[in-house]
């Protein structure tokens, strides 16, 4: 194990694993003198992130290594009393799982031959660094577009459009990938309600200063048990479909990261995931200018359209999924407010009416469905 002494133990262990094998890496030939040299060096709220390039026999090749870290919590509030969409996973477990993942990934991309499609060649999984070692390319994600898209001029945001297709057609194939670590969870429209419900009670309880949370999330409960199929179509889950994850390639290609692939779980959640994280960042839950909220919502059926193809697009069931998440992500802010210790209560004012507004049109969405269903029966 890494000297609990040295303040980045894992660097020093992966630039002794990129000296001992990494000629294998490059294809170089045996006994080749390996060249590295630390190029950058990033730290993120759940990462660190190293960047090296390899050189061997006139071979070169930049390399990242990520280090998942556990995220910090400022005060020890009781975690189990907020309804969780997902647990938890330990940092010292991440690199393991990402990494089965990224190889399952690469295998299933690499047998498409599909010029619209990329993914990540992962090269190793240190264990005793926790760190993860994949090879780097010239890519670019998705935050920006989708964010100051409306600004830019029509053909970067048509390849914006483009991207998005892809990226949806992407997600529907890596669905059916078969991750052995994966574990059911949430296969029914019954657990759906359940936590809907659970999110209604405890959302209620503290977001006293805005009327109408509970109510809404107890009738999006109702509208799940209406609206959601008995049997829920399940896939590999990827769990955090956030534009900074959607990756685009020079080429065109699109592809997907940091996914650990521990669930399978309903497919609607990860699109539900990635509509609200384009459409309902902490920049636009208050009140931003239309401009703004009108292109990430076009950016989130461009992914619906890339999904479904021909298919129709069940937007009842998304919405009480978006439901979901939106309730998931609102609870993680009353609970980090909590451990601070309170705040800004006229910001928090703001924030708590844009997720109620956010609720409040996805429900109409669901609702408007069961209407119809209503009136045809």
């Amino acid at each position: 194990m890494a000297d609990a002494s040295d303040p980045i133990p894992e660097l020093r262990i992966v630039e002794d694993h990129l000296r001992t094998v990494g000629s294998t890496y490059l294809d170089a030939p045996p006994g080749s003198r390996v060249g590295l040299s630390l190029t950058g060096h990033e730290v993120r709220p759940a990462s660190r992130i190293y960047r090296f390039e390899l050189t061997a026999s006139g071979r070169r090749l930049d390399v990242i290594a990520k280090v998942p870290l556990a995220r910090a919590s400022p005060a020890p509030v009781a975690a189990s009393e907020r309804p969780r969409l997902v647990n938890v996973v330990a940092a010292h477990q991440k690199a393991a799982l990402e990494f089965a993942t990224l190889r399952n990934v690469a295998q299933t991309f690499g047998r498409l031959d599909d010029d619209r499609f990329g993914w990540v060649r992962p090269l190793a999984h240190i264990e005793e660094a926790g760190a993860l070692l994949l090879v780097a390319e010239p890519v670019h994600d998705l935050r920006s577009l989708i964010r100051w898209g409306y600004l830019l001029r029509p053909s970067s945001r048509r390849n914006a459009l483009t991207a998005l297709a892809r990226a949806g057609a992407w997600l529907r194939t890596f669905h059916d990938i078969n991750v052995p670590h994966a574990r059911e969870r949430h296969v029914n429209r019954d657990s759906v309600a359940d936590l809907l419900r659970q999110l209604a009670d405890y959302l209620g309880a503290r977001v006293t200063h805005v009327p109408g949370v509970a109510d809404v999330l107890t009738r999006a409960s109702d509208a799940a048990r209406a609206v959601l199929p008995a049997a829920l179509a399940l896939g590999l889950g990827h769990g955090d479909l956030a534009p900074r994850n959607i990756l685009v390639r020079t080429d065109g290609r699109v592809m997907m990261i940091d996914s650990l692939g521990r669930w399978r779980t309903c497919v609607l959640e990860d699109l539900a995931y990635a509509l609200v994280a384009m459409t309902a960042s902490p920049a636009l839950i208050t009140l931003a200018p239309r401009p703004m909220l009108a292109w990430p919502s076009r950016c989130g059926e461009e992914l619906l359209r890339g999904y479904f193809g021909a298919q129709q697009i069940p937007r009842a069931s998304i919405a009480v999924y978006q439901l979901v998440v939106l309730g998931d992500r609102w609870a993680a802010t009353v609970e980090r407010r909590m451990m601070r210790g309170g705040g800004d209560r006229h910001r928090q004012g703001w924030t708590d009416r844009g997720y109620l507004r956010y609720a409040r049109s996805c429900l109409s969405e669901a609702e408007s469905d069961l209407r119809t269903l209503t009136r045809l029966t």
